[in-house]
């Protein structure tokens, strides 16, 4: 893998309502260490917290406002960009994009998994007295691969095998059936279509995952009823519902009873 650095700095400067635009003209790798900024790349607002990675490619429009305290790293995959007094906002000719596997498809902006690892390369490649040795150079290929790692393990956790993502999504139903749950919201926690994670999760569970919800909650309000004092109200918000009516209309449909004839009648 044939690059140069062009350079390696740990870059500190207040929060600013100054906004700077640029085009990027060179490969540009930044670990944020702490503080918080807004970044606009090629248009698409994306906010920054400590641990993020942003990676930048030749071409894109930058601009961004907020705290920078963080590690930069430039590099040069072409060999034509000049390195003597390099910086990033000066004027030059856009370095050519590199089809080099460890670039592609890597995004503006993510968190990494292995950030104290990440953290530990930039801070070793930033007290290196000489950027152009092999010393040097195998940090940033570290750096890379474990962006490479990092975004294999991420893209893997969000595409789980669809078994796994409708146990996670009824785990999330057992634990918060309290609180509000939606179809979109279960869609958006699995990243499954909804009417796929419905299929699947009815296939699993002979129910759609709504009337899991629903069952679960009345289940939770029988035993309520039946093993302590609290209202009728009281046991329908604290089974999730909001709507009183709706929880005694739900509670008869599915027992053929209201909630205080139910108790009545096993007591």
């Amino acid at each position: 893998m044939e690059f140069r650095i062009l350079e390696v700095k740990r870059f500190i400067a207040p929060s600013s309502k100054t906004v700077l635009r640029r085009v990027v003209k060179d490969y540009e790798l930044d670990l944020y260490l702490k503080g918080d900024r807004v970044i606009y790349t090629d248009g698409v607002r994306q906010s920054i917290c400590a641990g993020d990675i942003c990676f930048r490619y030749p071409g894109q429009e930058v601009y961004s406002f907020g705290d920078y305290d963080c590690y930069i790293v430039t590099l040069d995959f072409s060999g034509g960009t000049p390195i003597d007094n390099y910086s990033r906002g000066a004027k030059g000719p856009l370095q050519p994009i590199s089809e080099h596997p460890l670039l592609q498809n890597i995004p503006s902006v993510f968190s990494p998994i292995r950030a104290a690892e990440l953290k530990e390369c930039f801070s070793n490649l930033t007290r290196q007295a000489d950027f152009d040795t092999d010393v040097a150079r195998a940090l940033v290929i570290e750096i890379l691969h474990l962006i490479r790692a990092d975004l294999c393990r991420i893209f893997y956790n969000n595409h789980k095998p669809a078994e796994q993502s409708v146990d996670m999504a009824k785990r999330h139903i057992d634990l918060n059936y309290r609180n509000r749950i939606t179809l979109e919201s279960l869609a958006e926690l699995t990243h499954l279509e909804k009417s796929y994670l419905s299929r699947i999760f009815k296939k699993k569970f002979h129910q759609s995952p709504i009337d899991y919800l629903i069952l679960l909650r009345l289940s939770r309000a029988r035993d309520l009823l039946l093993s302590t004092d609290m209202t009728i109200n009281e046991i329908a918000i604290s089974c999730g519902y909001t709507n009183i009516s709706f929880f005694i209309a739900s509670y008869k449909k599915n027992y053929g009873m209201t909630p205080a004839q139910y108790r009545a009648y096993h007591l």
